[in-house]
């Protein structure tokens, strides 16, 4: 089971550090072992930190960031399911090349980082790409620096929403693999154009839905608010059980279609394909796929 939702992190990105932290709180459910932060002015900062979001106040945050001096924010869950457990805190996104570290025990400030990256999914890397068994985040990023987004997007073959930035650039590039196994979608605050990987983010918070990221495209946030989008590869599209089934806020809706109904669907399916005269209950564990059971033991 490892193998399948080693993926399960959940990234946002905004045009005020109010609303980046608003839309990672309603992604929360993506992850709970560590979260953090990124703010693009003069320089890129970063903040990271482990547990909960909430953990670190917002007041605390406008100290660290002051708004003046920044334009864009990206913000981070994770789902620890690869790395050491003494390392949550240093193996937690943003992760960043370059800059100037601060630990501070429970939290880490980098600032004036040379590029930065969050991201949600997995590739697996041949020797020749990952010689030091880096993580994948930090390769994509190392990529990217040497190679360029579209470079990354045509070569790099896997399951990944991931949002790249790098010093002097004023836009931030989210890409969106060709298989679109991992949500992201576009939406719309302020006038200004954001970006969250379920649109439950956009629902809580007063943002509007605009639209799937493609699959095999790159969307450019710019520093006013606006947006740019180019498509590099052709969609081939894959589904992940664990997504819809597990991962995912029910009230989102990812790729045209509603979680809560799919899993209603994966419940009904499941009583065609597996229905035994002998059960006596049926439950589920954990919750999130509580509507599945509900449907399968309706259909059963």
């Amino acid at each position: 089971m490892e193998e399948v939702i080693q993926s399960k992190c959940g990234l946002c990105v905004a045009h005020s550090l109010h609303d980046a932290y608003s839309f990672i709180k309603d992604l929360q459910h993506r992850g709970r072992e560590a979260c953090g932060i990124f703010a693009i002015g003069d320089t890129i900062d970063v903040i990271k930190w482990v547990g909960n979001v909430t953990k670190v106040d917002l007041i605390d945050l406008h100290k660290i960031f002051p708004a003046s001096n920044y334009h864009t924010y990206g913000a981070h869950v994770r789902y620890a399911t690869k790395g050491k457990e003494d390392k949550i805190l240093e193996e937690a996104h943003p992760h960043t090349i370059g800059g100037k570290i601060e630990n501070r025990g429970d939290h880490i400030i980098i600032r004036d980082c040379d590029a930065v990256a969050i991201h949600n999914g997995q590739v697996n890397f041949s020797k020749e790409l990952n010689p030091h068994s880096e993580c994948d985040t930090k390769i994509l990023l190392k990529y990217y620096l040497k190679q360029g987004e579209k470079n990354l997007m045509k070569n790099i073959v896997g399951s990944y929403t991931i949002a790249l930035a790098k010093k002097g650039n004023k836009e931030v590039a989210i890409l969106r693999d060709r298989t679109g196994i991992k949500p992201g979608c576009l939406g719309l605050k302020d006038g200004k154009y954001c970006m969250a990987s379920e649109d439950i983010a956009f629902k809580e918070n007063g943002a509007k839905f605009i639209e799937d990221l493609d699959s095999g495209a790159i969307y450019y946030l710019a520093h006013n608010g606006s947006y740019r989008k180019i498509k590099i590869v052709n969609p081939e599209i894959k589904h992940c059980f664990f997504e819809w089934n597990y991962v995912a806020d029910a009230r989102s809706v990812i790729n045209g279609l509603s979680v809560l109904r799919m899993r209603h669907e994966l419940g009904r399916a499941l009583a065609e394909e597996f229905n035994p005269k002998d059960i006596d209950v049926i439950t589920f564990l954990p919750r999130c796929p509580e509507n599945a059971a509900r449907s399968y033991a309706k259909h059963l």
